[in-house]
């Protein structure tokens, strides 16, 4: 038997003539954690979804444990024990935990559908792996690790024994990335192999035991991380050394631009006051849960408050009451909200013939209101 899970030979994919991948290799070795890497755009993601059957290759070749893959595709890949998470999740919110891991692959008992047993085997599978998750509760009660636990089991739950993770931190918190490196490892103790697609370097080095580098779509190195460095690993993937960055001095601030007094919001938020300057750059930190939401919410014009006031701007506006800054959104500050894939942007359109059923939207029956320059889509909140 090979001792190489997965390997990518001479793989190439252009769109038109822009090329993602250039005579790509990848070798990765079963019951091992192997970090893929490289800049925003050096083609990680199109490799890993060449690998899943998602993309058509224009020339290469797919093999796993030793076998060669002829005809690749998503089915054929989860039949060989592939599974995928991808970087914004495959989750339907409105369904609850168990409904979402079973969805395409539904037990059934004298003909009718069998959630409980479903229910049973993945707490089964949640206990095994540490990945700790109700399998009733909604997917859009979730938190973002939590979700990510659910695409994680939906791929153990088809058998997958190949994980490709792709970006797997990049919408985490501290704690649930120490979290997600506790439920890879074991997974890899449990006999899995995974696969990881990111470009943090301290994850690569704290994670992984090889890693291969990407660079304008070629291969440019592949380092085992005990024998190398992260400075190493950085030279690969822009092709030059990085100079450390250094500290700027203290900023010269500014006048006072945001300003926020006494703002409160049901339970969430209460009394709330401070002021932002120009040339500053403000944090706000806490637990998940304890109205950080509901103060952007609010700031961005998105959210009502109770009695409180914001104002904008250089000293000399009054203070905007928090009720009227509904109607004020299109001068105020801008929200980048933390799921970006499903609440950043407007869903597509619907396709002829379906009305307003364009695909299955992530926040449906949760929008705002209707966006007033896509009547089909929902404004981002």
């Amino acid at each position: 038997m090979s001792e190489w899970a997965v390997e990518l030979r001479g793989v190439s994919k252009a769109y038109g003539p822009i090329v993602a991948n250039r005579d790509v290799s990848l070798r990765v070795r079963a019951g091992e954690v192997h970090a893929l890497v490289g800049e925003n755009g050096a083609g990680k993601s199109t490799l890993v979804r060449i690998l899943y059957g998602l993309v058509p290759a224009d020339a290469g070749e797919i093999w796993v444990r030793g076998a060669r893959v002829a005809e690749p595709s998503p089915a054929r890949a989860i039949a060989l024990g592939i599974g995928m998470v991808h970087q914004h999740f495959m989750l339907v919110p409105a369904l609850r935990v168990v409904e979402n891991v079973v969805l395409g692959r539904e037990p059934t008992r004298r003909g009718r559908l069998d959630l409980p047993r479903a229910a049973t085997e993945l707490s089964a599978l949640s206990d095994r792996f540490g990945l700790r998750v109700d399998p009733w509760r909604r997917v859009e009660d979730l938190s973002v690790g939590e979700a990510q636990r659910v695409e994680i089991l939906k791929v153990l739950w088809r058998g997958a024994d190949i994980l490709v993770l792709d970006e797997p931190t990049a919408v985490l918190t501290p704690p649930e990335v120490r979290d997600f490196f506790q439920i890879v490892r074991t997974l890899v103790g449990g006999g899995k192999t995974a696969l990881i697609i990111t470009h943090k370097l301290d994850e690569v080095m704290a994670l992984a035991e090889r890693v291969t580098v990407l660079r304008r779509g070629q291969t440019v190195a592949e380092l085992e991380t005990a024998k190398a460095s992260a400075e190493e690993i950085a030279r690969a993937m822009v092709g030059r050394d990085i100079a450390a960055p250094r500290r700027a001095g203290a900023a010269q601030l500014g006048e006072v631009l945001l300003e926020v007094r006494d703002l409160s919001i049901g339970t969430a938020l209460s009394g709330v006051s401070f002021a932002v300057r120009g040339g500053e750059i403000f944090g706000l930190a806490g637990v998940e849960g304890n109205g950080q939401s509901e103060l952007a919410l609010a700031l961005a014009g998105l959210l009502e408050p109770e009695p409180g006031s914001v104002r904008t701007g250089p000293p000399g506006p009054p203070a905007v009451p928090a009720g009227e800054r509904m109607a004020k959104v299109a001068t105020e500050p801008r929200r980048v909200p933390p799921p970006r894939g499903s609440r950043g942007r407007p869903n597509p359109p619907p396709p002829p013939g379906r009305g307003g059923q364009g695909g299955v939207a992530a926040d449906a029956g949760r929008c705002a209101w209707p966006s007033a320059w896509a009547p089909w889509a929902c404004s981002a909140y």
